[in-house]
């Protein structure tokens, strides 16, 4: 049986497909009706492309460049995934992708709660209920399909 080299395994195929939403997410709306972009430059203060995301300038600027790291390691991942045959590096890249954007959600203090399956943001001694969009589903959806395919893979459930 011949194997076609760019997509010679289902885990190749389903980690593609996790960077692809990953790719997207930072380019749909995250939240404050902001891309990943835009929450970036809402971060560094430059208002100009901030949008909505701009009351963000208190964060510390090294939360932007975890920003836009996280999606250029997505974008390097997908595309060390069409060239290179070992599984693990590619992979690699979506693991830091994802601690960079844990971090940033350390950051903001924000935390999931399994009781009303919501998403809650830490404000001193009380907890607001937010609204992720579009794109932040996206992102969350890529990470995980990332890391079913890793699993699937070492349990070698796929090829």
């Amino acid at each position: 049986m011949v194997k076609n080299r760019y997509f010679s395994s289902i885990s190749f195929s389903i980690l593609r497909l996790a960077f692809i939403l990953v790719l997207l997410g930072l380019f749909l709306p995250i939240g404050c009706d902001s891309n990943g972009f835009q929450v970036s430059q809402g971060i560094m203060g430059k208002a100009k492309f901030g949008n909505s995301a701009v009351f963000l300038t208190n964060v510390d600027d090294i939360y932007a460049y975890f920003l836009l790291g996280s999606f250029a390691l997505a974008l390097i991942g997908l595309i060390v995934s069409f060239v290179n045959t070992n599984f693990f590096v590619p992979f690699a890249f979506l693991a830091v992708s994802f601690l960079l954007v844990f971090l940033i959600l350390i950051e903001f203090k924000i935390f999931f709660s399994f009781s009303d399956f919501s998403f809650y943001m830490k404000i001193l001694f009380t907890k607001k209920k937010i609204a992720f969009e579009i794109g932040a589903y996206s992102m969350l959806v890529g990470y995980l399909g990332g890391a079913g395919a890793l699993v699937l893979k070492i349990l070698k459930i796929i090829n």
